[in-house]
């Protein structure tokens, strides 16, 4: 069956719905809201989709683009902290894409502590890794998860599906946790 969209075979101003088969009498009415697309015929919402908690607050999606400041007036990494919205945030930093981890991990521990941000990186070499229940618990609990940058297929390879992968998702919905990366 198509998912597109359809036209009703005709519209019952009664009850606001469409009429989709037989006659208005005998008809099955499918609530309707203007888009010529019966709700019954829309797909379902997947887990990624569905929202948990209504009210949470959004999170914040910081996309960088490579080359953030890392040393000198850190206007990328300040706002970053910034959208936390925590008094003494708590920022994991995963370096599954970067080739130099270590490095990368140091300078973001450097630069998120200048800031008066506590930074827990993770290096992150394979989906093992990424399945870590200590990595997860600690993006449970952070305020801020930064992906550093490199070779975004690696990152995708490694953390893509994991239990890291969930636990991020999760804690943007449900507590409007701020991801950035580059």
């Amino acid at each position: 069956m198509s998912v597109g969209p359809v036209r009703p075979a005709k519209w019952d101003s009664a009850y606001k719905c469409a009429i989709v088969a037989g006659s208005a009498e005998s008809a099955r009415r499918l609530p309707f809201d203007g888009v010529f697309m019966p709700a019954a015929y829309r797909p379902m919402p997947t887990l990624a989709t569905m929202p948990l908690h209504p009210t949470a607050p959004p999170g914040h999606l910081v996309i960088v683009g490579g080359g953030e400041d890392r040393s000198q007036d850190m206007r990328v990494l300040r706002r970053f902290v910034e959208l936390t919205h925590s008094a003494d945030p708590s920022i994991v930093v995963l370096t599954a894409a970067s080739t130099e981890q270590d490095l990368v991990a140091q300078a973001y521990q450097h630069a998120f502590g200048v800031l008066g941000a506590r930074c827990t990186p993770f290096a992150m070499h394979s989906r093992l890794d990424a399945a870590d229940p200590q990595v997860v618990e600690h993006i449970l609990q952070a305020d801020g998860v930064f992906m550093s940058g490199g070779d975004q297929r690696k990152l995708l390879a490694i953390i893509g599906g994991t239990r890291t992968s969930a636990a991020m998702h999760r804690v943007y919905r449900e507590r409007g946790v701020c991801i950035g990366g580059t």
